[in-house]
């Protein structure tokens, strides 16, 4: 893979763990800033934004992830 391809999906990672981070510290603020949009996307986010605990778990499982993806990254090609 090539090196430049490693270090977006690097910045993919970070931004991923940081947004988890973000989701189980503040959910409803959180998934607040994300209910803008049509309706059919309102009425997906509206569970979210209404149980608190369902996000937290959310992110922490998207952090976790993601933590475990770019820990199984390659540092050096070959």
């Amino acid at each position: 893979m090539a090196p430049t391809m490693r270090r977006v999906l690097w910045v993919v990672a970070l931004i991923l763990i940081g947004d988890g981070v973000v989701a189980a510290v503040m959910p409803r603020r959180h998934m607040l800033r994300w209910y803008d949009g049509p309706d059919w996307y309102q009425r997906a986010m509206r569970p979210l934004v209404d149980h608190p605990a369902a996000t937290r778990a959310v992110g922490l499982g998207e952090a976790g992830l993601a933590m475990w993806w770019s820990h199984s990254m390659r540092d050096r090609p070959g």
